[in-house]
């Protein structure tokens, strides 16, 4: 190619890639191009001394080297290629070149116009499953809504759909025009794209309307008005102002709007608008009856098998690769990218590379572009949600300095319009892509690190006071991620600048002393983020100064509370360590509403919750170990220590445990029934019968070993047993004055049982034989459940069932096994309509402890901790693990904040 050529090529791939959102060729990169283009395959010596014969600059070999490694990185997404190489670098540039004018020459979606960078080069509308969105938005178009908006986060597919849809519309218009919103920033310089770019028979001139004062407007309004033109505007988001809410146009680009206004009253239009971006304009937030909206929605699991497969990126061999199309959000680019990483890097397994994602740098670039157009309200939304999925109401009555109720929904729905967040099931908005996330974190830990060490003269510790780094109600596994990915790195930052454990000490007491100038309710989340980031550094609280400091979502669990002043402190959202020791016990009621927890010291704690947070309600402490507890309905817990069972009436906030009586060997188990009896199975084969109605307590007495499992048929007449040595009776209540004798025996079975309920009037066992779960009610096998080599959300993983349980009505059957990995599995079995929910757990083994009666909610024991699981959305939600820290010297007088319940743990006497 002549020189001429090769510039002219290499500055339209620039303006392509401006218009991906990409940066621009650096001129040692063009330099390599151009190298390229210009010999076949040379060596970087060679090319050094080509581009210095071409007066093109002088370069070392090792410079170009370096050049050529980044851009050879880069052209991947223009190309739709896997890999561009020195060696093929020449064909594949002419061979886009080729194609990219020919989209030109056809006109069909404008001079710069391009596919879709990521997109596959064959017909991916055969998999992307866009053939009824392209039908509906055809349809609206021929309907009369002849301006539409498609849109969509940022490479999603939008220009691809854009081409698609003109080539089903083609035939319909005279003529198609389309430009890139970047090449036409003003609406005078878009008359005069599209003046020069009309067909004979429909050539316009600026003239003035009798409403309009810009002839260009005018020109362009009877355009559309009179000419079957379609107008293909595309990337306008170009058109927008940085740092204000979405679709606000640039003082150069106001014209714009007025011609949108105008358009948009027209009562019919001959021609169409396609107007293509991130955001809409916010003109389009009012109904008009010409007005359509199409959002380009992310790739299902089967469209991005197809989509990886086709680029020869299956990660049929990795587990759990469809996590991967959620944490991409569908998108082709991302996923793309992402999927070519973990293929890279061997991975055999989605979970670890998700846990610490490596983000394909241009991913990164892309959406940190994003992130910088955005208004600080914006931003400040963005670092709430972070912290925990918020509701439209709770974005609404978000505690910031100096935000508005308005001003936060406005940003919400600003987010909303660039496709940053996303409403889940349970209609609350979360970060969307949550690669995005990553992405925001660091942003985030970057400008927290530089408020951290700047002077504190000019400081306004805004990434501080504006929203808590760590959030006390959000769900633990929300938590674990903010300690990974915000306060972990700010932490090593901040030993970064500040190297010994005093120069730490020192500053992060001049940033508390910075903070006491400012009043209370501006004071915002910056002190218990300080609290939080030296508890991560692992400092002694005892030298900072907190008395008379508003804490809000602090984390005390593991703090270094000796001597430690936090008088005339108020506590907002703090978590409090529990001291919990020895074995924990713990239950849930079925409605999965409350839980309390007992451990080896006799301590007591009863929580309720709301929505994923939890509450201390009350704490209590017997003298001994607490053995086992149970609900006996929602406000009522028996609690068995040393032998002995306590009622404890949970809706009374003065009560304590009382004795109800001693018991003559341990507990094994305990059942409830809704007539108000209670089961305890003891070690010694014995049963204890006890009744609300006069405290009587009857002994039975059938089994030679121990009793593991007992139910209540559902009106309460009747109770099941089963014994160690797998034998099982049957109890009939129902007759007054004497004492049960066993009415009959269960058939007995080969396989040992793990569950027992009720169902149709007979007792339901749960039982495994030869990787099978079989439920049987009486000598009945009435449902099974294949367990197989791998785990789905359809089948059970192979492997060692360690627990199973029933929901106390018996719907749902619960447990963990060891067959998915060194995490082993939960699993919940609605086995009435046969469906199966399952999570693999990542830090070891879990025995199920309660279940509620939607399925929903598993209570669990793992690690020496009591776990709280929403299972359908895979979420751990809640734990309490045990832990000891010293309180004997903290200081807490007049602290406010606290419930009594959390007074009397943190050892604060009434009065104190």
């Amino acid at each position: 190619m002549e020189r001429v050529g090769i510039e002219a090529l290499l500055d339209d791939l620039t303006r392509h890639l401006k218009a991906m959102g990409d940066k621009e060729l650096p001129n040692s990169q063009r330099a390599v191009l151009y190298a390229c283009l210009s010999l076949r395959n040379p060596s970087y010596e060679a090319m050094a001394d080509h581009l210095r014969e071409q007066g093109y600059g002088s370069y070392r070999p090792r410079t170009l080297k370096e050049a050529g490694h980044q851009v050879f990185k880069r052209l991947p997404n223009t190309f739709g290629e896997e890999k561009v190489k020195k060696a093929n670098c020449h064909q594949k540039l002419l061979a886009w070149h080729r194609q990219h004018q020919s989209l030109r020459s056809k006109n069909s979606v404008g001079a710069e116009a391009s596919l879709h960078p990521m997109s596959p080069s064959g017909n991916w509308l055969k998999f992307a499953g866009w053939e009824d969105d392209l039908a509906r938005v055809a349809g609206a178009i021929a309907s009369g809504q002849r301006v539409v908006y498609i849109g969509g986060s940022a490479r999603i597919g939008k220009t691809y759909f854009t081409q698609a849809l003109v080539e089903q519309l083609r035939a319909d218009f005279e003529a198609v025009i389309g430009c890139q919103a970047m090449d036409v920033p003003t609406i005078g310089s878009l008359y005069q794209y599209v003046a020069h770019r009309l067909p004979p028979e429909c050539s316009v001139t600026e003239s003035i309307h009798p409403i309009l004062t810009d002839p260009s407007i005018s020109a362009l309004v009877d355009l559309l008005q009179f000419h079957r033109i379609l107008l293909v505007l595309d990337h306008t988001e170009a058109l927008y102002c940085s740092h204000q809410l979405a679709g606000q146009f640039r003082r150069e680009s106001t014209g714009y709007d007025s011609w949108l206004k105008r358009l948009l009253e027209l009562p019919t239009c001959q021609g169409g608008l396609l107007w293509v971006g991130r955001e809409p304009p916010a003109r389009f937030d009012s109904q008009y009856g010409i007005l359509a909206w199409h959002q380009v929605q992310g790739l299902n699991t089967n469209d991005a098998a197809v989509l990886l497969d086709k680029r020869e990126l299956s990660l049929d061999a990795v587990t759990n690769w469809t996590e991967l199309v959620t944490f991409c959000g569908g998108n082709p680019a991302w996923l793309l990218m992402q999927a070519a990483l973990m293929r890279r890097s061997h991975t055999t397994s989605a979970r670890p590379f998700l846990t610490h994602p490596a983000l394909h740098p241009n991913a990164t670039e892309l959406l940190q572009a994003n992130l910088m157009e955005l208004s600080c309200i914006e931003r400040v939304l963005l670092g709430w949600l972070l912290s925990t999925p918020l509701s439209f109401q709770q974005v609404r009555q978000l505690d910031s300095p100096d935000i508005s109720p308005s001003a936060w929904e406005s940003a919400l729905t600003s987010l909303d319009r660039r496709s940053l967040v996303q409403l889940d099931s349970n209609q609350h908005y979360r970060i969307f892509p949550p690669l995005l996330e990553y992405v925001l974190a660091a942003d985030i830990v970057n400008g927290v690190i530089a408020e951290l060490t700047a002077d504190l003269s000019h400081n306004n510790l805004n990434n501080l006071r504006q929203y808590p780094l760590f959030h006390g109600t959000a769900p633990a596994q929300r938590q674990f991620w903010q300690r990974q990915n915000l306060l972990s790195p700010i932490a090593t930052g901040f030993q970064r600048q500040h190297g010994f454990r005093q120069e730490q000490l020192d500053r992060l007491e001049q940033l508390l002393a910075h903070l006491r100038q400012y009043p209370v309710e501006r004071q915002g989340y910056a002190v218990g983020n300080l609290l939080n980031l030296a508890i991560a550094l692992s400092l002694p609280l005892e030298t900072l100064t907190f008395s008379r400091f508003s804490i809000r979502h602090g984390d005390l669990r593991a703090a270094q509370l000796t001597h430690t002043n936090f008088d005339c402190c108020w506590f907002q959202h703090t978590l409090l360590p529990l001291n919990l020791q020895g074995t924990l016990v713990a239950d849930m009621t079925a409605d999965g509403n409350a839980i309390a927890i007992g451990d080896g010291t006799g301590a007591l704690f009863h929580w309720q919750r709301t929505g994923t947070s939890l509450r201390l309600c009350a704490y209590e402490r017997l003298t001994d170990p607490i053995d086992a507890l149970s609900f006996q309905d929602q406000q009522t817990l028996m609690v068995i220590s040393q032998q002995k069972l306590y009622q404890w009436w949970l809706d009374d906030e003065h009560s304590s445990p009382e004795p109800l009586m001693d018991l003559p060997a341990p507990v094994n188990t305990i059942a409830h029934s809704l007539s108000g009896h209670t089961a305890l199975g003891l070690t010694n084969g014995q049963i204890v019968l006890w009744s609300d109605i006069g405290d009587q307590a009857t002994p039975l007495n059938a089994h030679a070993t121990g009793v593991y499992h007992l139910a209540f048929s559902p009106e309460g007449h009747t109770l099941a047993s089963i014994g160690m040595n797998n034998q099982g009776l049957v109890w009939n209540l129902g007759i007054v004055g004497q004492t049960p004798e066993p009415e009959t025996t269960l058939a007995p079975s080969l396989n040992m049982c793990l569950a027992l309920s009720w169902e149709n009037g007979s007792a339901l066992r749960a039982e495994s034989r030869h990787s099978r779960l079989l439920l049987r009610s009486g000598t009945t096998a009435i449902q099974e459940q294949v367990m197989g080599q791998h785990s789905s959300n359809q089948r059970i993983a192979a492997g060692e069932l360690i627990a199973l349980r029933f929901s106390r009505d018996g719907h749902y059957l619960a447990g963990s096994n060891t067959g998915a990995g060194e995490g082993g599995q939960l699993f919940c079995w609605d086995w009435h309509n046969s469906t199966l929910h399952t999570m693999n757990q990542l830090d070891g083994y879990a025995q199920v402890l309660a279940i509620s009666n939607d399925g929903r909610w598993l209570l669990i024991r793992q690690n020496h901790a009591i776990q709280l699981v929403d299972l359908p959305q895979q979420m751990l939600v809640w734990q309490a693990a045990s832990s000891t820290v010293d309180l004997s010297s903290l200081s807490l007088e007049d602290v406010q904040g606290l419930n009594p319940a959390e007074q009397k743990l943190m050892g604060i006497t009434p009065g104190r």
